[in-house]
């Protein structure tokens, strides 16, 4: 290796050359190999980390690739989360790990190794920003190196490399904080374009980084004028101001291109912001910064008694012994380096904002800067988890420790001592941030099942169970095999769930995992349970399932009938097999197809809450669910031999409500609603001919909800009704049977069977 500076340079160059940059980054791809020592070995074979998220990143990556080939636009995948379709802003952007896979595709034919490559660049580019950084600051090989490989192995990103791609690109920042003080310091136009593809650059890595790079850009703008006021009593910002406005016009139009998908799903019902609950749960804290946690070497020495000391550490933002003694050093020893007081103001800074909405101090809980931007200012209204400003703390952090470790360095008389110095402070940070060893998981094969499928019926819609859109291993084993069988399915894990689909589909499935999982589901009558809306409700399972599935128009259940497959919750298959078994007609080791044409239509009545019944909601008056000013009902009705009557348990808060039920254009029932407690609206018998009815409620007003914190924002939209309970039948019973001492507005009130 090229001999590298002893100790302070002030005459060294502004950058390190082209040969020193390409054998640091050897040098950090030695150290990114053995700190996740043996993910290297199975490169082409599996997964670092929790499948999940890799899967689905890699179907992103393929999904843009498709998109480009066919010259569609990426926004709404139809073939996710069937029948509503998958909001791709839903899922991580990710277009800067998407070009160098699309580059990577185009000569490799193995996803998995196209995903390690990119996994592996996450580390090196974030080293080899950072030592760009560090040089350009201090001037400094050792400290320069050291400091890239603190960043790159910091407590955030090599915990956070088990399952993601984006947040592990963070080399974009300091090379954008290079660029960006570069431009402010001395704009000119060749330093305005640099500065405007450094920060696109970062803000293809990752949404997160493009929004939480603002912040310390407009504080060294900030800075920058409060010194050169004090110093030079001159103006600073008004003649710089041509020059920010010219970057926000370079900027500002590429990034509503980069995210297009999220305007896409903001303008057509599916909601951005994230719930105020997640934003005050999802943060750091001090002790985070200062307490390792598994699987660090010291974690086992140092998390209990640290949190006992500091409070638990919910985010990993451990930056390490060496990165906190240096820093330590550097505070104490009051170490002079260009801008030393913006780089520690920006880490404080930094730091207050990972910090979330609050802070509790015994019993006072204390709002902190996080809350007010996110309430008044708006900016952070799209931010789920505000813990992750410790990426950015992370990296400042590291520079101020390379500036402390400079001035050790200096201390040191001889050039032998100097070097072995550092060395011994990269092999201790090196153990201490490893994440040895680093688990990888194989990813099966395609099963043969969507073949079978496609060869005879090429628009197939899909249902996949045990089902679940959660981050677990089959629900994003199945997101990923539909960028190779190209049919519509049920499945499709996104990072936010989807609020459309979610209460649609996923809460009234008769083959949701939890129920699976459940001992007791279908083995102890022929009726099944549906809660919790705080009533006992039951439909047969067959007749209901068939309703489902036909609501929703899929044609086949596949059902992935492995055990292991579901190493998340103890799923049972026999049952539900068994239910099933008349539709079989695929069956292999992985899975089981049934043709849902085959399945016996339902022989009583048989009714679905669908579009615009919201998820259930704990609320102050028990368990229930909002809808909208418009929602529907399914209703399969056998015969048209006799009447069947509908009720509902609902309530208004704010103002009289009247309420419709209509069958098409036609009024099958009226009711008006007074505000004030719980009543029971039952119809009038209701000759109904004989199929499938999709009938409607159609509420005359809305009033906002603020009984609850909901996980979607969508949640808190105006709604129509609160309603906790729904039944039908034959014989006008209801307010008897729910033995509740509700106003009963209706002449003929009852019903036999409650649903949920």
């Amino acid at each position: 290796m090229e001999s590298l500076p002893d100790a302070v340079t002030p005459d060294a160059p502004e950058f390190p050359s082209v040969r020193r940059l390409i054998l640091i980054a050897l040098l950090y791809t030695g150290v990114a190999i053995g700190a996740t020592f043996p993910a290297i070995t199975t490169v082409q074979t599996a997964l670092p980390g929790h499948p999940a998220d890799p899967l689905v990143h890699l179907w992103t990556m393929r999904w843009y690739k498709q998109c480009l080939m066919e010259g569609n636009l990426p926004f709404l995948a139809l073939g996710l989360q069937h029948p509503v379709g998958a909001p791709v802003g839903y899922l991580p952007p990710l277009q800067y790990q998407s070009l160098l896979y699309l580059g990577l595709s185009s000569f490799l034919s193995n996803d998995l190794l196209c995903f390690n490559i990119i996994w592996f660049l996450g580390f090196v580019l974030t080293g080899c920003g950072t030592y760009v950084l560090a040089w350009y600051v201090l001037r400094n090989s050792w400290a320069a190196t050291l400091a890239g490989l603190l960043a790159m192995l910091a407590g955030p990103i090599s915990y956070f490399a088990v399952g993601e791609i984006e947040q592990i690109t963070l080399g974009w920042f300091p090379l954008f904080l290079v660029g960006w003080l570069r431009f402010v310091d001395h704009p000119s136009r060749g330093r305005l374009l640099l500065a405007a593809a450094l920060y696109l650059l970062l803000a293809m890595s990752a949404p997160y980084y493009g929004l939480f790079g603002v912040f310390p850009a407009t504080f060294y703008v900030l800075w920058s004028a409060w010194r050169e006021g004090w110093r030079l009593r001159r103006p600073f910002i008004l003649p710089r101001l041509g020059w920010f406005v010219a970057f926000v016009g370079l900027t500002f139009p590429a990034l509503l291109v980069l995210f297009s998908s999220q305007v896409w799903a903001m303008t057509h019902g599916f909601p951005m912001d994230r719930s105020s609950g997640e934003f005050e749960f999802y943060k750091a804290s001090l002790g985070g910064y200062l307490i390792p946690i598994a699987p660090k070497l010291l974690a086992g020495w140092l998390q209990k008694p640290g949190s006992v000391l500091l409070g638990e550490a919910f985010f990993p933002a451990y930056l390490g012994m060496v990165t906190l003694g240096l820093v330590a050093y550097a505070a104490v020893a009051r170490v002079r380096f260009p801008r030393a007081s913006f780089w520690w103001l920006g880490l404080a800074m930094l730091v207050i904002l990972s910090l979330g909405a609050s802070i509790t101090i015994g019993n006072a809980e204390i709002p902190m800067p996080a809350h007010w931007l996110r309430e008044y200012g708006k900016i952070l209204k799209p931010v789920r988890v505000p813990a992750r400003f410790a990426y950015f703390a992370s990296l400042l952090a590291v520079l101020i420790a390379a500036a402390g470790f400079r001035h050790l360095l200096g201390r040191i008389p001889n050039a032998f001592g100097r070097a072995t110095v550092a060395i011994l402070l990269m092999v201790v940070a090196l153990v201490d941030l490893a994440h040895v060893p680093f688990p990888t998981r194989p990813v099966p094969e395609l099963p043969r099942a969507y073949q079978w499928i496609k060869e005879r019926s090429p628009n197939a819609a899909l249902f996949e169970a045990p089902h679940a859109n959660f981050g677990w291993r089959m629900p994003a084993l199945c997101t990923y095999w539909q960028s190779f069988h190209g049919l519509r399915t049920s499945a499709g894990y996104t990072a936010d769930l989807n609020p459309i689909h979610e209460p649609l589909v996923t809460h009234s499935s008769p083959f949701h995992a939890h129920r699976l999982a459940d001992p007791g589901y279908l083995k102890e009558s022929d009726v099944i349970p549906f809660e919790p809306i705080g009533l006992t409700g039951v439909q047969r399972f067959d007749d209901f399932a068939w309703l489902y599935l036909k609501t929703f128009g899929f044609d086949y259940v596949v059902l992935h009938h492995r055990p292991e497959d579901y190493p998340e919750l103890p799923v049972q298959f026999d049952q539900i097999k068994q239910r099933l078994a008349p539709a079989k007609v695929f069956e292999d080791e992985v899975t089981a197809v049934y043709d849902t044409n085959l399945l016996p239509a339902p022989s009583r009545p048989t009714l679905l809450c669908a579009k615009g019944w919201r998820g259930y909601i704990p609320t102050r008056l028990g368990v229930g669910r909002l809808i909208d000013p418009v929602s529907e009902l399914t209703l399969y009705n056998p015969t048209a031999a006799g009447p069947i009557v509908l009720a509902l348990r609902g309530m208004t808060r704010r103002a009289s409500r009247v309420l419709e039920l209509r069958n098409g254009h036609t009024v099958l029932a009226r009711w008006r609603i007074e505000s004030g407690d719980e009543r029971t609206l039952v119809s009038p018998p209701l000759e109904l001919a004989e199929g499938l009815h999709r009938l409607t409620l159609v509420c005359d007003g809305v009033e906002p909800d603020t009984s609850h914190k909901p996980h979607f924002e969508k949640e808190q939209a105006p709604y129509g009704l609160w309603v906790s309970a729904l039944g039908f039948g034959a014989s006008p019973e209801l307010a008897v049977t729910w033995n509740a001492p509700e106003a009963v507005i209706a002449e003929q009130p009852g019903s036999e069977h409650l649903v949920r």
